[in-house]
């Protein structure tokens, strides 16, 4: 039951992670933890287009996220 708990514990932490990463992503870009494996799909832009505004809530949705997250993990 023990190493069935750490496996979920480490699932939820790695989806919190990931949801904060896409919400501090701006829309229509990959999310930097995935751009280099989309480049080497051949899926990736050359070129950099310039970086939209991401809104306040989702900056602090992505922080919350994170913060949720470290808790989870020392749990």
């Amino acid at each position: 039951m023990g190493a069935a708990f750490e496996i979920l514990r480490i699932c939820v932490v790695m989806a919190l992670v990931a949801a904060a990463g896409v919400a501090a992503t701006p829309r229509g870009r990959i999310p930097l933890a995935l751009r280099g494996l989309a480049r080497m799909l051949g899926r990736g832009a050359t070129g950099i287009p310039e970086p939209e505004r991401v809104p306040a809530w989702r900056k602090a949705l992505a922080f919350a996220l994170t913060i949720l997250a470290a808790v989870v993990a020392v749990i």
